[in-house]
Formats: structure tokens, C-alpha cells, sequence
């Protein structure tokens, strides 16, 4: 096992070690991706890595929980943005879309980690998700409470944003169109919001 680094240095090996495996695994998958690979493509050897983590599925769920974690992060922090709720709704969109399109890896390895529905790590990452569903939830709500919305179930409207938010990001990033990631505009959140708000406007 290689000797501890100084700490600072430690972290960065072990941030270039994540940020090559989430990119390596989004790419290839897992099976199709050693400990070797990652090591050349981040810079480091493969027994710094074993430092780190126990093995390659370690590395992996670290890198899908990470990427889970950072996507929850960045919706709550735009949901909390001050504004009506139509406005949270837009900004939330507008984060999660540039986020997830702007690092298509990202949102590859996270599809990845529930391909198989095996194991907890699928629940962990569906369990981020659920977590969204209720912060967007509880925006419409607030914009039902207002008078600004319909009188819809407000679970039911978030999880279909959600799905509306997602569809597009995941196209991109799983390219199942020929052409489609280069023709998605850079505001397509803004879009999906836009068009989800027409439908539920009072």
C-alpha cells in the first residue's frame, strides 16, 4: 500500500482519481474500464488508488454517490433562490440542465448505477432523486397556495418536471439520436420549464 501524502496533495490525488473514473466509467461502463486505465488517466498509480479505495466497485459507487450528491446540491441551491415559484421552477431547469448537459459523463455514470436495479446503490441514487421531486413538490405547492398554479397534486406535477427536465439531458448524453445531442439548444431547461409552466398556470 503506497504511504500517506501530504494532506493537500492526498485530496487532489484522490479528486483527479474521481473525476477520471466518473468520465472513464460514463464513457466505456464498468466492465470495460480497469484500475489501470483510471490510473493513466489520472495521473497517479494504480496503488494510490488502493490507498484511496478498497477496490474498483468502491471507486465506482464512490464516483456515482458524489455525482448523485453534487445533482441534489445544485437543485436545492437553485430551488432556494428567492423569486416566485414559477422563477424557482425556471431556476432550478436552468442549473440542473447546464450542470448535467455540460458534463454528460456525469449524468452517463448515474444512468449506469440504476441500469441494473441490483444492490443498493440504485436506491441511493433513486433516493436523490425523490429528494428533488419533493423540493420541486414544494415549489408548486407554493404556487397552488399563491394562486399562481392549478389546483394540481403537486407531487405528481414535480415528478412530471422532473421527467421533462431529464429527458432531453438524457438524450444528450446517452446520444440515441444521431445528431441530437449538436441540435439541443444551451437552454433547453429553460424550455422544458417554460412549456411545463404553460400547462399549469391558473
Amino acid at each position: 500500500m503506497a504511504s500517506a501524502e501530504p494532506h493537500g496533495s492526498s485530496d487532489s490525488a484522490r479528486d483527479r482519481i474521481l473525476a477520471s473514473a466518473g468520465a472513464l466509467f460514463g464513457q466505456r461502463g464498468f466492465d470495460a474500464v480497469s484500475v489501470a486505465d483510471i490510473a493513466q488517466a489520472s495521473g497517479t498509480s494504480t496503488s494510490l488508488i488502493y490507498y484511496h479505495f478498497a477496490d474498483k466497485q468502491s471507486l465506482f459507487e464512490t464516483a456515482v454517490l458524489e455525482a448523485a450528491d453534487l445533482m441534489e446540491a445544485v437543485a436545492s441551491d437553485a430551488l432556494a433562490e428567492p423569486g416566485s415559484p414559477a422563477e424557482r421552477l425556471i431556476a432550478f431547469a436552468r442549473a440542473y440542465s447546464e450542470l448535467l448537459g455540460s458534463h454528460p459523463d456525469t449524468m452517463r455514470v448515474l444512468i449506469l448505477s440504476v441500469a441494473s436495479l441490483e444492490g443498493r446503490l440504485p436506491q441511493q441514487v433513486l433516493e436523490r432523486a425523490s429528494a428533488i421531486v419533493d423540493a420541486l413538490a414544494s415549489a408548486i405547492a407554493d404556487g397552488i397556495a399563491a394562486g399562481a398554479f392549478r389546483p394540481v397534486d403537486p407531487r405528481q406535477a414535480a415528478a412530471a418536471f422532473f421527467a421533462m427536465t431529464n429527458a432531453p439531458i438524457t438524450a444528450r448524453a446517452l446520444s440515441v439520436v444521431g445528431g441530437f445531442a449538436e441540435s439541443l439548444p444551451a437552454d433547453v431547461g429553460e424550455r422544458m420549464a417554460d412549456l411545463f409552466l404553460r400547462g399549469i398556470r391558473a
